[in-house]
């Protein structure tokens, strides 16, 4: 009898964890920001008060952002906006147009003077720091593959500057290639042991002809490299061993790669403009920003596979960094800011084989944070987006609905106020005292 009461227990403990692994599975997924009107601030932080200063774009990772500023490192918590933690750093970040890179339980931050200094992202206890030959602005995101860091910096468009690797563990420089006009903005990618990157030509002339390259990622060792049209300042896109990356002279290209890693014959789109923009992969479409005219420009909607144009969506200014696109069951999330002011969120909705799609101002910074704005933007795991404009502030925005506003407190009732109510409730007595001897 006790063995049969006892697996009969047993039988209901599993029943009921059975239930509760179901309805944990049955929580709904991450909620996007989409409408504007159920669009939230959940959280601000000033860290600056200009581009000069600014912090740097928001790295997320396990619930903390992890910023640059100065010569600080800010490890914030991502739900509230509070400070955790600080480190102080070997030199400025400068302009802080990159993030930091979260690889390996390590925080690799692109520093001025050509450095990149390593923290551990737990504790923020400084590991080391690696420095390149000819210093340079850090304008270069860092890439972690395979145990190494790879970045580039920038001086001037006709001055040297170096193109770096470095072991994650410790620091030591591994490899560097120096090249005159150096690396602005101009990130890399890595696969199969070889890394690909190209940078600026070293001529004033835009369209002037530039260089891509492939090298051993281990020993930096040429493997191969082919001229490009103009500057290259994004990093590339790399899919199916092919490689997506525009120019400053208005050209879009797509590589494919040999089992090698050699390039096969480049084919090219024209784009009617300029782009810096990191292109974005997304269900065999390709995002990318491209300037038209000053601040001004559009998200190119560009089919991969053919590398023909679908369409451009009309933006509140230049898209100069890289898009985020979230894929969902029949359409594609496109979010992206525009180095114009208010320095917000926009974002467009791009459905398959769709001819056309219209943007919308998804977020707008509150009065005092409004700036131009050269930010990528961070998501959470639930939904929540981080990014950064040149007014110094950092923003968490979400999906929901402002507080309603709360009801005024009652005012205490003035001296006169309380005497008409006291006359008033004398009458009252009265009138009742005398409509009770009537009723007699």
């Amino acid at each position: 009898m006790k063995k049969k009461l006892l697996a009969l227990l047993l039988a209901l403990c599993c029943l009921l964890s059975a239930g509760s692994a179901v309805a944990g599975a049955a929580e709904p997924p991450a909620l996007l920001p989409t409408d504007p009107a159920h669009t939230v601030l959940r959280w601000s932080l000033q860290l600056g008060k200009s581009y000069a200063d600014a912090p740097s774009v928001p790295a997320y990772a396990d619930g903390c952002i992890y910023i640059t500023s100065r010569k600080s490192l800010y490890k914030i918590d991502a739900a509230t906006g509070e400070i955790l933690q600080t480190a102080a750093t070997v030199a400025d970040n400068g302009y802080a147009t990159k993030p930091v890179c979260l690889a390996d339980g390590k925080v690799f931050c692109p520093l001025e003077d050509g450095t990149v200094q390593a923290f551990d992202a737990a504790t923020l206890a400084p590991l080391w720091t690696v420095s390149a030959a000819h210093g340079g602005q850090p304008v270069t995101e860092i890439t972690y593959a395979d145990g190494r860091i790879y970045t580039g910096f920038w001086n001037d468009i006709a001055e040297d500057a170096d193109f770096i690797c470095a072991d994650a563990a410790d620091g030591t420089l591994l490899w560097s290639v120096t090249r005159t006009g150096g690396y602005y903005g101009s990130g890399a990618v890595v696969e199969n042991g070889r890394v690909y990157f190209g940078g600026d030509n070293g001529n004033a002339d835009e369209t002037a002809p530039g260089r891509f390259e492939c090298r051993d990622a281990g020993t930096g060792a040429l493997i191969d490299s082919m001229e490009i049209a103009g500057n290259l300042r994004c990093k590339p896109a790399l899919e199916a061993h092919t490689l997506y990356f525009p120019t400053k002279a208005g050209l879009l290209y797509k590589v494919e790669l040999t089992r090698s890693g050699t390039f096969t014959q480049a084919k090219t789109l024209k784009l009617g403009g300029a782009s810096t923009a990191t292109p974005v992969l997304a269900n065999g479409t390709l995002y990318l920003g491209v300037q038209t005219a000053g601040y001004q420009g559009v998200a190119a909607v560009i089919d991969a596979q053919t590398l023909q144009l679908r369409c451009t969506v009309a933006t509140p200014g230049y898209p100069a960094c890289a898009a985020l696109a979230v894929p969902g069951e029949d359409a594609t999330a496109v979010y992206l800011t525009c180095n114009t002011p208010p320095g917000g969120i926009a974002l467009f909705t791009d459905r398959a084989d769709a001819a056309s799609a219209a943007c919308v101002t998804l977020f707008t910074p509150p009065e005092g944070a409004r700036n131009y704005c050269l930010s990528t933007i961070a998501m959470g795991e639930d939904g929540t987006l981080f990014y950064k404009n040149d007014s110094g502030y950092v923003f968490a925005v979400a999906a929901g609905d402002e507080d309603p506003e709360p009801e005024p407190e009652p005012s205490a009732p003035t001296l006169w106020q309380r005497i008409v109510a006291w006359f008033r409730g004398v009458l009252a007595a009265i009138r009742h005292f005398f409509s009770g001897l009537i009723s007699r």
